[in-house]
């Protein structure tokens, strides 16, 4: 069994905020061009979006038949990253919250990175804009994820962890942001 690689960072988690319009606070946070994909969950299914310059394509405008329009009124929560950013937006109660986890800067603390495996057996139709549709054969789950699928259970999302420590010693995650998707190595 292979360890994990502990690395050390900065980062800064920004303060998180209440958020009145998740639509138009999601265009603001595209615009700094600090991200590359968007993955949102809502009631009605996932729905993957990858930046180009400072514009959103979203997989639902691609494959409406598999992925839901971005509406405020079924979202749960989503989040834009890159390689060193991530804003994450997510429901509490009756009010939208979100806050950002940007590398780089801040306090250094020990991290690890762990790989996702994505739900995806095998390549569905043809890719529009970017999006690739792929479907679990024995679940028949579907979704777009803007990356090309290469090979069975290919497609994964990065996913970097801070460790800290409470008042007795004992470590803990204190947060995770995404960082990227990959495909085995076929961009």
């Amino acid at each position: 069994m292979n360890g994990r690689k502990i690395t050390s960072n900065a980062y800064n988690i920004g303060n998180t905020e209440n958020v009145v319009d998740p639509l138009a606070e999601l265009e603001t946070q595209v615009a700094t061009g600090k991200y590359k994909y968007l993955l949102a969950h809502a009631d009605d299914g996932v729905i993957w979006g990858h930046v180009d310059g400072k514009n959103l394509n979203l997989s639902s405008k691609e494959f409406p038949d598999i992925s839901p329009q971005l509406r405020p009124d079924t979202l749960w929560e989503m989040r834009l990253f890159g390689e060193t950013s991530e804003w994450h937006l997510w429901r509490a109660e009756n009010q939208w919250l979100a806050c950002a986890v940007v590398e780089g800067e801040g306090e250094r603390v020990n991290t690890f990175d762990e790989q996702y495996i994505l739900w995806g057996t095998a390549s569905e139709g043809t890719p529009k804009n970017g999006f690739y549709p792929v479907h679990e054969l024995d679940l028949g789950i579907q979704h777009t994820p803007p990356i090309e699928m290469t090979k069975r259970h290919a497609l994964t999302l990065s996913v970097r962890h801070y460790i800290d420590y409470d008042k007795s010693g004992a470590a803990y995650i204190k947060i995770s942001r995404l960082m990227n998707l990959d495909n085995g190595g076929a961009q």
